[in-house]
């Protein structure tokens, strides 16, 4: 008699812990219902308050570059200063290989001068970009 009364007490007891545990749990998940939310269920204006967006110099330059296909935005603003320091063809043919991705073969169809001499002006104008940079930076120090 005295052993199944313990048994009992046991499971009376652990009845009651399940029972509190499943309350708790219940209400933990509606707390979490009422205060969080799925950041997937926010719209746009609501994600931009909860994040910061950093503004560094080179993303407010903007400026273009035009060539005979299209205009290129360039975003750096040292960059752009060497671009227009450097000859207008080699200026346009940068823009092409690097902005529009082109090969040689097409810039040389474009520009109508061989591949060779694509290959040679984007290697000096690259050299003369190099230059240019450099000697615009030790005149700002």
């Amino acid at each position: 008699m005295k052993n199944s009364r313990v048994v009992n007490q046991f499971d009376a007891c652990a009845k009651d812990c399940l029972k509190k545990e499943l309350l708790y749990r219940i209400r933990t998940i509606n707390n979490y219902k009422k205060h969080y939310v799925n950041i997937s269920e926010l719209n746009k204006e609501e994600r931009d308050k909860l994040c910061t967006f950093d503004v560094y110099p080179s993303d407010e330059f903007r400026e273009k570059l035009t060539t005979r296909i299209f205009d290129a935005e360039i975003h750096n603003e040292l960059l752009y200063q060497a671009l227009l320091l450097i000859k207008p063809i080699t200026r346009e043919l940068i823009v092409l290989k690097y902005w529009g991705e082109m090969t040689d073969e097409e810039i040389g169809q474009v520009l109508s001068i061989s591949r060779k001499m694509v290959n040679y002006y984007k290697n000096k104008a690259l050299i003369n970009l190099k230059k240019i940079i450099e000697e615009i930076n030790k005149n700002e120090e």
